[in-house]
């Protein structure tokens, strides 16, 4: 599976998207911002309304894979329950170079695409009235 292309699927059934979700500390108010801006930018991208599956770490390191919803996430990737997975950054998935290419050979192996839903940072424009 070429690793940039969505992965074929019945027009007529949605994607089925894991939405993960991570955080150093526990702060819900960051954890309510990912969620917001990967809903948005799913919805803005996707023709048919995606099944939204919620994976949601907060308080956990992205450096070690000891995480609750990172394994559950795991796990149903594995049963082939996810089609694509959006994230905020790929540093929310795992932060070292062979922690990632680990993760993307699994997730190749699997037939999931991971996606990074960014925000574009605001711009103030002074008009001149």
């Amino acid at each position: 599976m070429d690793p940039f292309i969505i992965p074929t699927t019945d027009p007529r059934e949605p994607l089925r998207v894991a939405v993960y979700c991570q955080t150093l500390w526990n702060d819900i108010d960051l954890i309510g911002f990912q969620k917001t801006v990967i809903a948005d930018t799913l919805r803005r991208c996707a023709d048919v309304p995606p099944i939204l599956t919620i994976y949601v770490d907060n308080g956990f390191c992205a450096n070690t894979q000891v995480r609750p919803d990172f394994h559950r996430l795991l796990l149903d990737v594995a049963a082939r329950k996810i089609d694509v997975i959006a994230v905020c950054e790929w540093g929310r998935l795992a932060t070292g170079e062979a922690d990632i290419k680990q993760l993307l050979r699994y997730f190749y192996k699997h037939d999931v695409l991971v996606v990074e839903c960014e925000t574009k940072p605001a711009r103030l424009v002074l008009l001149a009235a």
